[in-house]
Order: C-alpha cells, then sequence, then structure tokens
C-alpha cells in the first residue's frame, strides 16, 4: 500500500501548535480544461491553492502537466490565526494555463 505518511517528517519535526499541516498526496478523475485540437481528448495542468477560511491563498502547490491523474506528494504548513474567525481549510483546484487566465 502506497502510504504518503510513511514519508512524512517525524513527530519532532512536526509544526508548531499554531500551523497545519497539510499534505497534498493526489487527484483523482480531474476535469478535461485543455482540449486537443486534433480530437484526440485532452487533459489539464492542475495545481492546488490552499487557504484558512476567506484570507487568500496562503500556499500553492506545483503544477503538474499535462494529466487529470496528479501526482503532488507535497506538504504545506499553514499558520492558524489564534481569532475565531472562519478557519475553514479551503482547497481550489484549478487548471494552470501558460497564455491564458487560469481555469
Amino acid at each position: 500500500e502506497d502510504r504518503f505518511a510513511s514519508d512524512a517528517a517525524s513527530d519532532s519535526d512536526a509544526p508548531p501548535s499554531d500551523r497545519l499541516r497539510i499534505c497534498l498526496v493526489r487527484g483523482r478523475n480531474l476535469a478535461i480544461r485543455d482540449t486537443h485540437f486534433t480530437g484526440g481528448g485532452g487533459s489539464s495542468d492542475p495545481r492546488v491553492h490552499l487557504s484558512l477560511g476567506n484570507r487568500g491563498a496562503a500556499a500553492t502547490s506545483s503544477v503538474r502537466r499535462a494529466t487529470l491523474e496528479p501526482v503532488w506528494r507535497e506538504c504545506f504548513d499553514l499558520t492558524v490565526p489564534p481569532t475565531n474567525d472562519d478557519q475553514t481549510l479551503v482547497c481550489k483546484c484549478e487548471d494552470w494555463d501558460d497564455v491564458s487566465a487560469c481555469d
């Protein structure tokens, strides 16, 4: 069994208590956002923005080109504010585009 957690940092490397560690492993069955002009299907260039509440992107993954089944295996530490504000984790996956606006 492929277990990303087994590759993660040990407890001695855990983030401070005011941090939230998020490990982005993979995506499955993503929507096609880049169609091929030859009619041969399509793909996507996904990346993920992570944030707590409505504070905007606090972390952004790398782009995985031409795939609908991306694998990232990336970890991010987000600062958790010491307030009662909205602390909902927001994960937004988008198709990165080199020339036009991202989808």
